[in-house]
């Protein structure tokens, strides 16, 4: 490493924009209901996809049964 290395990261930091997410506290509370329905079917679905052991089909019918149950909802009070 270079022997300005704490110099150029102090530089580097005081330089850095802050992102427009500080600070923001999401409130649930609207969409409460879809949250559980949309964690209960997380909560189905989750350890195949993470493993790759769905098939496509199966993702599918994930995507399909989050959407009825509102993340759209969710990513919208968002």
């Amino acid at each position: 490493m270079p022997k300005t290395v704490w110099e150029d990261t102090k530089k580097i930091n005081e330089g850095a924009i802050p992102s427009k997410l500080l600070g923001f506290t999401f409130d649930a509370e609207p969409v409460k209901a879809e949250i559980g329905q949309t964690s209960a079917i997380y909560d189905e679905y989750h350890r195949a996809i993470d493993l790759g052991v769905a098939s496509e089909a199966k993702y599918n019918e994930f995507v399909a049964k989050l959407k009825g149950a509102g993340s759209d909802k969710i990513i919208a009070e968002m």
